[in-house]
């Protein structure tokens, strides 16, 4: 799960962030993936790469702008592969990693 989602599955069910499983799934993000910010470079990126959902659009530019060569997602038909990010559904990721 991304922060987006995280932050989004939160503001539909408002509340303080104190039950261990939301405690547990910011602690393993933290642990396991680099969090990168969202800047203005990322912004223009998103725009300019013209997707109807901004939202999936800033994902992807913020991985163009780490680095970050692969994009995993629940949502894998949403996402466009680039050049430099592959775009993968978590099955396909299981496999890869097989």
């Amino acid at each position: 799960m991304d922060f987006f989602s995280f932050h989004r599955q939160h503001r539909l069910h408002p509340g303080p962030i104190q039950n261990g499983s939301d405690l547990a799934t910011l602690h393993y993000l933290q642990q396991k993936f680099s969090i990168t910010s969202f800047s203005s470079i990322s912004i223009n990126e998103a725009l300019q790469l013209g997707w109807n959902d901004f939202e999936d659009a800033s994902q992807m530019a913020m991985a163009r702008e780490h680095g970050i060569p692969y994009l995993v997602t629940h949502n894998d038909s949403d996402f466009k592969s680039t050049a430099d990010v592959t775009v993968l559904s978590v099955p396909a990721l299981l496999l890869k990693l097989a």
